[in-house]
């Protein structure tokens, strides 16, 4: 097998790095499992594989809404509003904070995600969600007075236009488990705030928050724990109950019949392992920020590698040279046929492929 991530004549690791994946070992015999990622071979491995836990699902202790229409007020009620409103009646903004008590939850979560059961916006719009930053209760903040929080979201939902304020609700959610193992690690967690893109009108909608009369509408958290450590042993040896190989340089795991039909988590670590950047395409959905610094968010991704490919919806035209920011990385020059982006080469609402060369982004199929 040729390892594309690793161009031994330039001395260049060829990669991007993910946290982890989850696996299923096969019913029946032999109980390989192949890898998305090709694992460096270290000592100790960069692979740790967990048997997946059980998921845990709680709702807010805290929450509210705050509003440009009513600056002063706050908003505590079964219903908060999130996104902009239409221009004819002014375009202000509306922002949610939302707090869990995890005290009691798995010290580290294989997954994390947060679930709103949201209206559908006039507008099709992303929201996301922004780790924050100061403290607050939830008869506190208004629009004038928020908590501060982390400019780039920890996660994000997509919601489809074309509904009204009263109907077309339905559930989403958005995966937040780097945020939520970061606020395990630190003790530190003062929750999120749910900002939609106000760069675009008509995005408002409403969600259920804890004091909703149905109770089965609250958001959640759910929160699925790592289970037992398998134990890595030598290709060359044949793995006992509890027990795994790996043969890198092709990322297949092998693993004892116990192991049967068990659906497994492999964590990279924090570190990740590298995946061919020469042969990936990301789909980052759509993009945020202004028409001259556009951000976008890419699940599991922490640094990125020359070859890598980003498929985005952008939500704006540009409005002169331009850079997109992934997963707050960094922002990075846009260009176009080798050329800094003049005034409306990106159009809003239409989807490109950015090609990263290790320096800038280049718009591809122009």
């Amino acid at each position: 097998m040729i390892n594309y991530r690793y161009d031994e004549f330039l001395g260049q690791d060829l990669s991007v790095l993910l946290t982890g994946e989850s696996i299923k070992i096969p019913s029946g015999s032999p109980y390989y499992v192949s890898l998305n990622e090709v694992p460096r071979e270290e000592t100790p491995s960069t692979l740790l594989v967990r048997a997946a836990g059980t998921a845990t699902t709680v709702n807010p202790d805290q929450d509210c809404g705050v509003d440009q229409n009513n600056p002063g007020t706050n908003n505590n009620t079964g219903t908060a509003t999130v996104g902009r409103y239409s221009a004819v009646s002014g375009g202000q903004l509306a922002r949610i904070f939302m707090r869990f008590d995890i005290a009691a939850l798995p010290a580290v979560a294989s997954v994390a995600k947060i679930r709103v059961y949201s209206q559908r916006p006039p507008q099709a719009s992303v929201v996301g969600l922004h780790k924050v930053t100061s403290t607050w209760t939830e008869t506190g903040p208004t629009w004038t007075s928020q908590p501060t929080y982390d400019a780039v979201p920890a996660g994000q939902y997509s919601l489809p236009g074309g509904g009204t304020l009263f109907y077309a609700e339905e559930w989403y959610e958005a995966d937040i488990t780097g945020l939520y193992n970061a606020w395990k690690s630190s003790g530190v967690n003062y929750g999120l705030m749910l900002k939609a893109d106000e760069s675009v009108f008509d995005t408002f909608c409403n969600i259920n928050t804890k004091d909703t009369g149905f109770p089965a509408y609250k958001p959640q958290l759910v929160v699925v724990g790592s289970g037992n450590a398998y134990k890595e042993v030598s290709r060359s040896v044949t793995p006992a109950s509890g027990e795994f190989a790996v043969h890198y340089g092709t990322g297949r795991l092998r693993f004892h019949s116990s192991a049967a039909g068990l659906t497994l988590d492999c964590d990279y670590r924090g570190q990740g392992s590298p995946i061919d950047a020469q042969h990936t395409t990301f789909w980052a959905g759509t993009t945020a920020g202004s028409g001259t610094a556009f951000t976008a968010t890419l699940p599991s991704v922490t640094r990125l590698a020359a070859g890598q490919s980003v498929q985005a919806k952008v939500h704006t035209a540009n409005t002169g040279a331009a850079t997109l920011n992934v997963n707050g990385l960094g922002a990075i020059s846009i260009l176009r046929l080798g050329a800094a982006l003049t005034a409306s080469q990106l159009l809003g609402n239409v989807v490109y492929s950015f090609l990263y060369d290790g320096t800038s982004f280049h718009v591809q199929g122009v």
